[in-house]
Parts: structure tokens; C-alpha cells; sequence
């Protein structure tokens, strides 16, 4: 987990730094995110080397962006970080595509995730691996607005 709460720290930094709008510096405590890998929540990509080069939570349900979606009708991403000292193009592109491998093997059709609404260089992002806008969220100060997005998985072949 602490290596989790580095690579989270990192990438508040990093958005900070370029007045990128996603995460808040400080906005997840290590508490959280060692409740959340106790959930069983957070999966990690890892090199040849063995080094952790990126992140991911990986849902069952998201009821704070998508409350009106009921259980079992999709999976969610959240927290999608690259540790941008280590890993190599194509990393956030590769977990992403090993949510939508398990979502599909978990019978899943479908899978969810959200961003930043002013976050444009991300949205083109999630754009370009073939996810839609599919609505905003609204977090009433809580959080920046939030562009939905999903995609719809083929389903697993035989």
C-alpha cells in the first residue's frame, strides 16, 4: 500500500505542477487506499524488472459517480495512475485493457470510468481506446465535475 500511496502522491504532484485538474494534493490518505486494498480493490502493473509501473482499482459497483447503475451491470475503473519514472507508453493503455479482459471474463459487458470534466487530454485518452461520453456528474462542491464514459466489451470468445 505504501507503494500505492507514493505513486498516488506522485501523480497529484505531477497534475499540480501542469494545473491539470483531476486529483487534489492530499485528496486520498494512505488510510484510504489501505481500505481499499483490503477490499481487494486496487490491482498493479508490474515490469520484467518487477517494478510497479502502474495502478488501478477495479469495481464491482461505483454508487458516488453512478448511482443509478444497479450491481452487476458493469465494472468500474478508478485511479488509473502510471508512475511516469517507470513505466514505458502504452502502460495506462494496458491496464485498462486487463480490466476490460476481466470484466469480460466476469461475464461483464460493459465497463465504466469517469475523469475530470476540464481534463481534455485525458478525455481524448479514454476517447481514443474506444470509450464514449456518456453523460457529467455533478458532485455539488465535493469534487471537479465528472465526464462518464463506457465501453462495451466484446464478449469472450469460445
Amino acid at each position: 500500500m505504501a507503494v500505492l500511496y507514493a505513486m498516488r502522491s506522485g501523480c497529484e504532484r505531477w497534475l499540480a505542477e501542469r494545473g491539470i485538474e483531476q486529483w487534489g494534493v492530499g485528496e486520498v490518505s494512505v488510510d484510504e487506499i489501505a481500505a481499499q486494498v483490503c477490499r481487494g480493490e486496487w490491482f498493479v502493473g508490474v515490469a520484467a524488472s518487477h517494478v510497479v509501473v502502474g495502478a488501478l482499482r477495479y469495481l464491482a459497483t461505483d454508487e458516488d459517480v453512478w448511482p443509478d447503475i444497479p450491481s452487476g451491470a458493469a465494472r468500474f475503473v478508478h485511479g488509473l495512475m502510471v508512475d511516469r519514472r517507470t513505466a514505458v507508453a502504452g502502460t495506462g493503455a494496458a491496464l485498462l485493457a486487463w480490466a476490460e479482459a476481466r470484466a469480460t471474463t466476469d461475464g461483464i459487458g460493459v465497463m465504466r470510468l469517469d475523469c475530470v470534466e476540464s481534463n481534455h487530454r485525458l478525455r481524448d485518452f479514454y476517447r481514443g481506446l474506444g470509450y464514449v461520453e456518456v453523460g457529467r456528474h455533478d458532485f455539488d462542491g465535493q469534487w471537479f465535475s465528472a465526464t462518464l464514459f463506457e465501453k462495451c466489451l466484446a464478449p469472450p470468445s469460445d
